[in-house]
This record gives structure tokens, sequence and C-alpha cells, in this order.
């Protein structure tokens, strides 16, 4: 998720994942000052991990990393 996803990555992603986000883009959206509040970033930062969450299974390193960052 430090770039952004694409279908060759994760078959189907697109099909599962309606608003997807990775960090690179929240790197740009920042530098750009797009985010007008805190809670602006946050919510990115959040649907980072969320997507990954509900794009991979609960036993995987990913969800499991996923939800320990969230926290």
């Amino acid at each position: 998720f430090a770039q952004p996803v694409t279908e060759q990555l994760a078959p189907e992603y697109f099909s599962i994942i309606s608003h997807p986000m990775d960090f690179s883009t929240v790197t740009r959206k920042n530098e750009n000052y797009e985010y007008k509040t805190v809670e602006a970033f946050e919510e990115d930062v959040l649907l980072i991990f969320s997507n990954c969450m509900k794009y991979n299974r609960a036993d995987t390193l990913y969800y499991k990393a996923a939800d320990r960052l969230r926290r």
C-alpha cells in the first residue's frame, strides 16, 4: 500500500474496493495542501487500513498488520 494497488498485483481489487487509497497518494495530497483538516488526513490513512482488511483474509499478514496499525 505504499503505491496505488493495481489489478495485476491484486486481482479483482477494484470490484471489492470502491475507494482505493495508498501512502503515496496521502503523501502527495499532504504536500499539495489538499487536507483541510487533520481528520481528513486521518480518514485517508484509516481508509488504507480498512481497504487492506476488506480485501485480504483475516489470517493473512497484510490483514493483521493493517489491524495493528489502525489502532
